[in-house]
């Protein structure tokens, strides 16, 4: 019989802005962000235990950064000018056990990230790139494949999304005012995984709303939960799988999770 276990909540302090898959490890990467006072912060929590590894990490610079990338030992930053001119200007590498800065280079940007190698332009000149070793930040030979690294396949898996106006929406939006009593606009978010049915609804109440649903094929509904209020527009990706955990924001500043079985 298919169910869905709680496993864990993650209130924090600030938007949950960007969410990374650690490679090789079953950690999470969570970027936060707090406009009120001008500050970012990195966690690093194990997403099965549902553990923080750390939290709360500043960074050198407290405002003008934000992930470019995640190997299995390195945190990669961008950061830039400010919002006047938000290019790119130089790279910082983070120390994922510290966490603490292992390197910082000027006026470049990550291109992408491959085992313990990282792509990267070089300069002003976009077009000229080397390879970085991420716990060093030296350069290392462009052609030596030991050096590049392996790209692997990702575990996550994110849901489909149907637009109003498109046959599945149609379909899904009925299932919904006749079995949940809500009536979806917008976009509605689909995934099947193991024979269950995972759909994000946006309703429009006194404001947008959404709700995650967890179903059987039959029809039975396992998990129906308000994930947002007051949303000012239709979110994308609004969950995730990772190795059979569901894992969700709620109103942009608390993570949590579920074992689907």
């Amino acid at each position: 019989m298919s169910s869905v276990n709680f496993n864990f909540s993650k209130p924090v302090s600030g938007t949950i802005w960007t969410t990374w898959v650690v490679p090789d490890k079953p950690w999470l990467l969570l970027e936060v962000r707090s406009e009120a006072r001008r500050a970012v912060r990195f966690y690093l929590l194990d997403y099965k235990t549902g553990e923080w590894l750390w939290q709360n990490a500043p960074v050198p610079e407290p405002w003008w950064v934000s992930v470019a990338g995640v190997t299995s030992t390195t945190l990669v930053l961008h950061r830039f000018k400010g919002y006047e001119s938000p290019e790119r200007t130089a790279l910082l590498a983070i120390d994922l056990a510290a966490p603490a800065v292992l390197w910082q280079r000027e006026a470049s940007s990550l291109v992408s990230a491959a085992g313990d190698a990282l792509r990267c332009s070089n300069g002003l000149d976009s077009t000229v790139q080397i390879v970085l070793d991420a716990r060093t930040g030296k350069e290392i030979d462009l052609e030596a494949p030991n050096n590049v690294g392996a790209h692997k396949i990702s575990p996550l898996v994110r849901p489909f999304q149907y637009l109003e106006g498109t046959p599945y929406f149609g379909t899904v939006s009925e299932f919904a005012r006749t079995r949940l009593q809500l009536h979806p606009v917008g976009a509605v978010e689909y995934l099947e995984h193991g024979g269950l049915i995972l759909l994000t609804l946006h309703v429009k109440q006194e404001e947008l709303v959404s709700y995650l649903v967890v179903l059987t094929a039959a029809g039975e509904v396992l998990l129906n939960e308000k994930t947002n209020d007051n949303l000012k527009g239709i979110a994308v990706d609004t969950f995730f799988l990772l190795e059979g955990w569901l894992i969700f924001v709620k109103n942009g500043n608390e993570l949590l999770s579920y074992k689907l079985v």
